[in-house]
């Protein structure tokens, strides 16, 4: 059985990306990754869409 962390309902997507660009802000590796695996259980194609579109926004070079 899973912790509570594991059973997000899928409306928990957008805060899981918000903590996955988090993670990347800070390098956390080991986080990102953790992070990804939940995300892999529940993502669709407008999840990881929504995902690129954050960290390219947030890792964009300021102009």
């Amino acid at each position: 059985m899973g912790t509570e962390e594991d059973r997000l309902p899928p409306t928990d997507v957008p805060a899981l990306i918000n903590e996955i660009v988090q993670a990347v802000r800070d390098g956390d590796d080991p986080r990102i990754r953790t992070l990804l695996e939940r995300l892999a259980q529940r993502a669709d194609t407008e999840a990881l869409l929504l995902l690129r579109a954050r960290l390219d926004e947030d890792l964009s070079p300021e102009r």
